[in-house]
């Protein structure tokens, strides 16, 4: 179990809308520098949840154990969850959900494309789409909270990455919530 030393708490919300905008998702964020996490490999646990009108998926055991070892009850063993239409919970614990997988598949996939002369699942312009989220996003805390959309981040990071002015750097014990819609 490690836990997270010389950090503030943090929570934090991002929200974004899809592309049709008729779609929002939100990414919640909370780090306490005290609170004791199982993971492998820092103290951090995130989840993968999805709501739609026909159900729930959920995916737990990214980078924390946050419920293994739970007697009383919850999704205990890394895996994938759902809820059907009708109300019943059915899972499979047998998918790799561990963040690991992510950048051990990726890699094999690449160098497997790059040895067999064929095209990668993720091409370099989605792997930019990609980043242009997460810069907006950041664009969007440092320019107090301003609609940025994804396709106005195109070639410089030069102005997201300067530092706010002083005025605006956030104190040790307040919390910062982030929009980019």
């Amino acid at each position: 179990m490690m836990v997270i030393t010389n950090i503030v708490d943090m929570p934090a919300i991002v929200i974004y809308k899809t592309k049709s905008s008729a779609r929002y998702g939100v990414w919640n964020v909370s780090v306490g520098p005290k609170l004791p996490i199982r993971s492998d490999y820092y103290g951090c646990d995130e989840f993968v949840e999805i709501q739609g009108s026909k159900g729930i998926i959920y995916i737990n055991g990214c980078t924390g154990n946050m419920f293994v070892g739970c007697d009383c009850g919850g999704p205990g063993t890394p895996g994938v969850y759902w809820i059907d239409s009708k109300g019943n919970w059915h899972s499979d614990c047998n998918l790799k959900t561990n963040w690991k997988w992510s950048f051990i598949n990726s890699t094999q996939h690449f160098i497997n494309a790059i040895r067999n002369d064929t095209e990668p699942i993720l091409s370099g312009k989605d792997a930019r789409e990609i980043l242009q989220i997460t810069l907006a996003a950041v664009k969007s805390i440092r320019s107090n909270f301003q609609d940025i959309p994804c396709k106005s981040i195109v070639d410089g990071i030069d102005d997201i990455l300067k530092s706010p002015p002083e005025s605006e750097n956030i104190e040790e014990d307040s919390y910062d919530e982030a929009a980019f819609i």
